[in-house]
């Protein structure tokens, strides 16, 4: 069949007037005056330009050339349909989308170099470069974000645990661990009553307890175990490195996304605060650490071998699980680890009985973060 149309060659504003003949699988494209042929275009080229038929006419044209065909004739239109798969939505739209597919990609590997690169060296470098103090006044801004953001992340807004006896306790459990110690802040190590078995370090020497692992431990030997992995990461300003991984990360996602109040990014690092996803030197560096500190305060070390073993047999069952610990792996390893280390002198209660049970009843007064 022939029809009419419009050929645009992409060079020339105007188009000239021409006949298109539609063989078995190419549409010829002849001049309307001269019938000299200007161009053959097999069917697997052809495609209809973004828009599709507007008022009847449509726009066609092929694979890496400029050229184009306007045309009216709706029975060319319905042949090119039934013989042309894909006219509507050919060659050339799904290379753009291919080529927008290669962007994108090329565009979140970049993302993933810089979050999981550059950002992980750059927080090496600051981290031994930021005074002690602003680090403490770092830590209590993040103490009150957390706070700030914990109704997202727990089932309700965390409270913080203030029995004084229970505290009292705590104050005492810390004093016996951290004694002789030299770090660059004071210890300040709180409890906060919250659905989750967990204990994280701020950075400037923040240690949080979540009520659930002291009402989870059997002694008070496993509490000063975590709390001497804790101050372990303390001494070694992981909680600084991971929150500088983390703000940079989160502040690299908020310029992608467009979130110019910073709330993605505080969301953000404090969920990695909470997971505390150090490394596995990190984890093993804090384990060696608490293994000194608690044989150095004449603390069972095994209490601690014990609780990394109910870790590993409570972490198939999802009202007990050990979220904290574990996400860290090798937890028999660990135990075995703290067995083989076990005291080099004789070990004594850290706390007394009724010490013990004032502090797993530090959260009987609570008071808002």
């Amino acid at each position: 069949m022939m029809a009419k149309g419009r050929y645009f060659d992409g060079h020339a504003a105007r188009g000239r007037p021409v006949d298109l003949t539609l063989g078995t699988s190419t549409l010829a494209i002849s001049d309307s005056d001269t019938g000299r042929v200007i161009a053959g275009w097999p069917f697997a080229d052809l495609r209809v330009l973004p828009g599709g038929v507007k008022d009847g006419m449509f726009t066609l044209a092929r694979m890496k050339e400029a050229a184009r065909v306007e045309c009216s004739d709706a029975a060319l239109l319905h042949d090119l349909r039934r013989q042309v798969r894909g006219l509507t939505r050919g060659p050339a739209r799904r290379r753009g989308a291919g080529r927008v597919a290669l962007w994108a990609g090329a565009a979140v590997g970049a993302l993933a170099l810089m979050i999981f690169g550059l950002v992980p060296r750059l927080a090496e470098r600051l981290t031994v470069l930021i005074d002690p103090q602003v680090e403490i006044a770092m830590g209590d801004q993040v103490r009150v974000r957390l706070g700030d953001i914990s109704p997202l992340l727990l089932d309700d807004r965390a409270r913080a645990c203030v029995d004084p006896a229970g505290q009292k306790a705590l104050d005492r459990m810390v004093a016996r661990i951290s004694r002789d110690l030299d770090l660059p802040y004071p210890l300040r190590v709180e409890v906060w009553d919250a659905n989750m078995v967990n204990a994280i370090t701020l950075p400037g020497g923040r240690i949080i307890f979540f009520n659930d692992l002291i009402q989870q431990s059997d002694t008070a030997e496993e509490v000063a175990g975590v709390l001497a992995h804790e101050i372990g990461h303390v001494a070694h300003r992981d909680g600084l490195r991971l929150s500088l991984r983390a703000a940079g990360s989160a502040g690299l996602l908020g310029l992608i996304v467009g979130d110019a109040t910073g709330g993605a990014a505080a969301v953000i690092a404090a969920e990695q605060l909470l997971n505390a996803s150090y490394t596995r030197g990190a984890e093993t560096a804090a384990d060696r650490f608490a293994f000194d500190l608690l044989d150095r305060a004449n603390v069972d070390v095994s209490a601690f071998a014990g609780f990394f073993e109910k870790i590993g047999q409570q972490a198939g069952e999802p009202p007990a699980i050990m979220e904290h610990f574990a996400t860290h792996p090798d937890l028999d390893l660990r135990a075995q680890q703290a067995r083989d280390h076990g005291n080099t002198g004789p070990t004594r209660p850290v706390l007394t009985p009724q010490q013990w049970s004032d502090l797993r009843n530090i959260c009987d007064s609570t008071q808002r973060l």
